[in-house]
């Protein structure tokens, strides 16, 4: 028998409790520099102490450009302006640059992006989602009694440039992503499962997920991989669109492994049952005591 798990929402017409989701992208955490790209609005000649750029996504907050061979430092940004600059550093010489010049900058590759369908932040175990409210959808989750690897897709709009531009500048497919389900009060308090469900029960509502751990606010609806991510992105907001895989098409991909001691290693390290295994290659063995010659 299949159910449909977003479908539980339907008959949550409950004022006292309400649905939420979570998402979590899990985009690699790390300091990894990377290069975040724009242009100029208009030419700079070689003394100005500003510049305008069509996107400032991806920047430091103060840092240093290049434009041609030119390296620039700045020591803030507003708006779209860079402010601050001190013109040719590193032996590089101040140039003039004209309208449309390419702006290269060091951006932090890695951040995870978290988001509920709520309004404002929140912070669940030490976590801080970002508030989408309607501009986050969620495609149907399913489960079905046959082993499927069934998909879901989500689509985000409304989110700050900036916010979204560290995490896509970094390849992002077969990265984590998680759906997860959480109910709020008629105030918009964060339940604990257990407090919610019995809530619900005792207005005769059973959503059927007894089997997860009702000590926690957020219960895992979809955990999978990133897979296809269509970005159509504005100076000011981007709408994104996300495939996400089932962790079942693993079953589908070929495990490959050798018998030999680099890949018993890279799964046990302290095994050493195939260390003297290339030793062997040609060797001639003899089985039972050696025959005597007279």
């Amino acid at each position: 028998m299949s159910r449909d798990l977003t479908g539980i929402l339907s008959y949550l017409e409950f004022d006292e409790v309400k649905p939420f989701f979570a998402v979590e992208l899990l985009f690699e955490t790390g300091t990894d520099i990377g290069t975040a790209t724009t242009s100029l609005t208009a030419s700079i000649n070689a003394s100005q102490t500003t510049l305008t750029v069509e996107s400032v996504a991806g920047l430091f907050s103060d840092g240093t450009v290049t434009i041609g061979s030119e390296e620039i430092s700045y020591t803030g940004i507003t708006d779209l302006t860079l402010t601050g600059l001190t013109r040719g550093i590193n032996s590089t010489t101040a140039a003039s640059h004209s309208d449309n010049a390419t702006v290269t900058g060091n951006t932090i590759l890695s951040a995870p992006l978290y988001f509920w369908t709520g309004l404002g932040d929140t912070t669940i175990d030490g976590i801080t989602y970002t508030g989408t409210g309607n501009l986050m959808q969620i495609s149907s989750i399913k489960e079905t009694a046959e082993i499927q690897a069934a998909g879901a897709n989500l689509t985000l709009s409304g989110i700050p440039a900036d916010m979204l531009s560290l995490a896509l500048s970094v390849p992002y497919q077969g990265r984590i992503g998680k759906i997860k389900f959480g109910l709020i009060d008629a105030d918009n308090n964060l339940l604990q499962l257990e407090t919610a469900f019995n809530m619900l029960l005792e207005s005769g509502i059973d959503i059927g997920l007894e089997s997860v751990d009702q000590s926690n606010v957020l219960v895992d609806m979809f955990v999978g991989y990133m897979d296809q991510m269509n970005i159509d992105e504005s100076a000011e907001t981007s709408i994104i669109s996300l495939s996400l895989e089932s962790k079942l098409l693993d079953l589908d991909r070929p495990v490959i492994r050798r018998y030999n001691n680099e890949s018993q290693k890279a799964v046990f390290p302290n095994d050493k049952a195939f260390e003297f295994l290339n030793d062997l290659q040609g060797k001639d063995l003899s089985w039972g005591r050696a025959s005597e010659t007279n």
